[in-house]
């Protein structure tokens, strides 16, 4: 897809014979869309900043697969997300055109409608999908704990919208402005390294403000963070850049953001840990946990019952060691790429922490205990 994103959209009404036809969807009257989409060659003024490269080596190039979604309201007065296919490119994906057919009932003379490219699936085999149901409700929910810190694999998680306004007249309808499409998320590029030389083998990503998945809103094309990751060095709940990648790329969530690197290496695990906890068997009476005041620790599952807290409830973390590295609180602003220079990453020398131990309630044990009646 071009990084340069300038989108000339003309409309030409067709329409679905009710003899053809006999379900309700069949009969709602449709119009064909047909969008094309310049580069910077095209329009110089529509630069989206998305990417490291510029013009033929951008990463946002058209792609085989790749489609804009519009969203409008059908004759039922419900929202629909209709597709908008890649047809054919041009100047080796610099500029595609898209078309798909879209409700007739929900153009309006004067009225701006709303465009998006929301990216690949995960795994990145296939463009995302706005449901009916997510149409409706008006949102929808992009993970980001899946980033693999790959420029490619940024279509993974972005989503880039930008609206314009139809003219509908003499049977054809028309875009009175070019379609500037922006990613509503922020993204960096950080280059990590030990301070002593060790090899990293891994990189965990946490903080305040750094969230696990994030929903953008269909109406006006914002983003709220939805569940933060924690500000806990984590080996499993954080989100991380495997096999030993320390130039990476992540998008954030908008708005002040606090993140915090921990650079794993062969011996986080076994470096802090040196001699192997000891097995203890305890009498019944001494496997609760007991408060500073000498009752036995417990929480209200309501309707005045408590459940006591035991050794077996309770998980003790081990401490770890990692290379760490935490950054100066900073505020994130939407379509924008942070790094040090073109090509060059943010780069960041992390020092050996250890991460104290913590104990924990047994999550996989209070999943099945919590109770349904209340």
């Amino acid at each position: 897809m071009p990084a340069l994103l300038c989108m000339a959209i003309s409309i030409f009404t067709a329409s679905c014979s009710s003899d053809d036809f006999e379900s309700p969807e069949a009969k709602e009257k449709m119009v064909t869309l047909t969008v094309s989409a310049g580069s910077e060659d095209d329009a110089a003024a529509t630069r989206a900043e998305l990417s490291e490269a510029d013009a033929a080596t951008s990463p946002w190039k058209w792609e085989t697969g790749d489609q804009l979604l519009f969203v409008s309201t059908n004759s039922a007065g419900k929202k629909v997300a209709s597709k908008l296919t890649l047809k054919s490119t041009k100047r080796n994906g610099l500029s595609g055109e898209f078309e798909g057919e879209v409700p007739a009932s929900g153009l309006t003379t004067g009225t701006k409608y709303r465009f998006f490219y929301i990216g690949k699936t995960a795994d990145g085999s296939a463009d995302r999908a706005i449901s009916d149901e997510e149409a409706n409700a008006g949102s929808i929910n992009i993970d980001l704990t899946s980033q693999t810190g790959n420029l490619a694999d940024l279509k993974r998680n972005c989503v880039l919208t930008g609206e314009a306004k139809v003219s509908v007249s003499n049977g054809k309808a028309t875009v009175d402005e070019n379609v500037k499409l922006s990613n509503v998320f922020a993204v960096a590029h950080f280059n990590i390294k030990a301070n002593d030389g060790t090899t990293i083998t891994k990189v965990g990503l946490r903080g305040k403000g750094v969230y696990r998945s994030a929903k953008v809103n269909l109406a006006n094309g914002t983003v709220t963070g939805v569940s933060e990751i924690g500000i806990v060095a984590d080996p499993e709940e954080n989100i991380f850049f495997n096999d030993g990648k320390t130039d990476f790329y992540v998008t954030f969530v908008p708005g002040n953001v606090t993140p915090s690197f921990d650079g794993y290496y062969a011996g986080s695990y076994t470096s802090v840990v040196t001699e192997k906890p000891q097995t203890r068997n305890y009498d019944a009476s001494k496997s609760f946990v007991y408060d500073n005041k000498g009752s036995k620790a417990k929480f209200s599952v309501g309707n005045g019952k408590y459940v006591a807290i035991t050794n077996g409830n309770v998980q003790y973390v081990m401490p770890i060691a990692t290379y760490t590295y935490n950054l100066n609180t900073r505020n994130l602003k939407a379509n924008s790429l942070i790094r040090w220079k073109k090509d060059v990453a943010l780069k960041v020398t992390a020092k050996r922490t250890v991460q104290p131990g913590y104990y924990q309630l047994a999550p996989e044990q209070w999943e099945m205990a919590i109770s349904k009646n209340f």
